[in-house]
């Protein structure tokens, strides 16, 4: 897992975030985390309390199948699949359901989460699937109501868009997406 630390500067605004990435689809053994993080003030950089972002649960848009002219699968933060176009949802024991984070910050701070460009996830018979990410629950921003080592969890949606079968055969895709977590 590859986690970057971001800082933006913003005169007399107090603003955290974070840039994380993650392995959508593939399963992996580590959980990432990030451990401090730093806010501006002024022209410098202060430490501030510990705030971590836990990696709980790998996005997963289950099996499905599409004909000649491909559609969208959508999962919502609450584990709902929906297909359109040519897509059929399939059951045959794949699961599906949303990412979830679990974010440890001190009690009232204000989150919001902003998503990243769509993410081009590859396949392994080749081709191509576009992967936009969707709402969250709770909806962004929100405010925490726990303290750590108490945890908010945020549930993330998405919405792949699938092609004709020549552009995006079937297999298994992989590949990974952006979300900058913003604390107040």
């Amino acid at each position: 897992m590859n986690w970057q630390r971001v800082y933006s500067f913003f005169p007399k605004m107090k603003k955290l975030q974070y840039i994380g990435t993650l392995l959508l689809i593939a399963a992996f053994n580590s959980i990432p985390k990030i451990a401090y993080c730093q806010i501006a003030s002024g022209n410098s950089l202060q430490q501030v309390a510990a705030i971590n972002v836990f990696n709980y649960q790998n996005m997963e848009f289950g099996a499905f199948a599409q004909g000649s002219g491909g559609g969208t699968v959508t999962i919502s933060p609450d584990a709902r699949r929906a297909a359109t176009g040519n897509i059929t949802l399939l059951n045959f024991g794949s699961l599906y359901f949303p990412a979830i984070f679990e974010i440890e910050v001190p009690k009232n701070s204000m989150v919001s989460m902003v998503t990243g460009p769509d993410a081009i996830l590859s396949g392994s018979n080749g081709g191509t699937i576009s992967l936009k990410i969707g709402l969250s629950e709770p909806l962004s921003p929100f405010v925490t109501s726990v303290d750590p080592p108490g945890r908010t969890k945020v549930a993330v949606g998405g919405t792949l868009t699938v092609g004709n079968l020549s552009a995006s055969p079937p297999g298994n895709y992989s590949g990974e997406f952006q979300i900058t977590f913003i604390v107040e």
